[in-house]
């Protein structure tokens, strides 16, 4: 390297930077995805997708593909907690998103530490309690206190269908209506209840709250994909993190997912097609 490099780069790393008062900022808080099409991956690809900063505080560790997931460690609830408030206490996060947050104990940091450090920033909260083949995420004492302890802090929840019924004990084929006024009365804000689960041709999407219902029709594209859950809650907490209201928000995240999951690619051995993160446009 030569001094006019040197010199070069200096003055870079000279300039000054945002006090951090006039950049979109978001944080998730979910596993690690080792193929990068869902979890805390496809969550920053997200964030930046949509122009925002992404920060992470990561509860798990997994080894998988679009084939298997072939193992999960988790982490200790402390470093948990330490992530959330390092993130909390220095960056401007405008949004917080939490997915995977695999057992009890820390659903329980999750809530003490938002609570503390994050009580007014909106939370969109995406449920991770139920795998694509039907196989439930988490144990009975931890949807206890998802639905007990997170849900009433959540700005929104995003289940799909199966979901949705864990969380309420209705059954899955109630009337989506049902399902989300349900919702709504055990603590929610605003809720998004996804219709991906559904065979019609044309998948619903139903956001309902106090101010009203709005559904979205989307043409239900055939095969199966990885992270649209992750993608789509994402999307929603980087565009409030720009100041997005809550409809504009959905409304937007949604069509982004569309594009997305037309564009999606088929791996090498996996049945799951992976998304492509494509910037956002506008």
């Amino acid at each position: 390297m030569n001094s006019k490099d040197k010199n070069n780069i200096s003055s870079v790393a000279d300039t000054p930077q945002s006090n951090g008062v006039d950049w979109p900022a978001a944080l998730t808080i979910a596993g690690s995805d080792s193929s990068g099409g869902a979890g805390i991956q496809a969550d920053l690809k997200t964030f930046q997708a949509f122009g925002v900063f992404g920060a992470s505080a990561i509860t798990a560790i997994t080894a998988q593909n679009t084939v298997s997931v072939y193992d999960v460690q988790t982490l200790n609830a402390d470093i948990l907690s330490t992530q959330i408030k390092a993130c909390m206490e220095d960056l401007p996060i405008g949004a917080i998103k939490t997915g995977m947050l695999a057992n009890a104990e820390l659903i329980e940091a999750t809530v003490d530490t938002l609570h503390e450090y994050a009580s007014n920033t909106p939370l969109i909260l995406d449920p991770v309690m139920v795998a694509t083949s039907g196989a439930r995420l988490l144990d009975i004492e931890a949807e206890r206190l998802l639905t007990e302890r997170l849900l009433p802090q959540a700005t929104l929840v995003t289940p799909n269908l199966p979901e949705a019924s864990v969380m309420t004990g209705l059954p899955a084929d109630s009337d989506p209506l049902q399902l989300a006024e349900k919702l709504l009365e055990q603590g929610a804000k605003a809720v998004l209840l996804k219709g991906g689960h559904g065979d019609e041709d044309i998948c619903t999407d139903w956001l309902v709250s106090a101010e009203g219902q709005l559904s979205m029709n989307w043409p239900r594209r055939r095969g199966h994909f990885h992270g649209t859950g992750c993608a789509f809650a994402a999307a929603i907490a980087a565009l409030t993190a720009k100041g997005r209201n809550l409809q504009q928000a959905v409304s937007d995240a949604g069509l982004w997912l569309q594009q997305q999951i037309a564009a999606a690619r088929k791996p090498l051995k996996g049945d799951l097609h992976v998304l492509p993160f494509a910037a956002a446009k506008g």
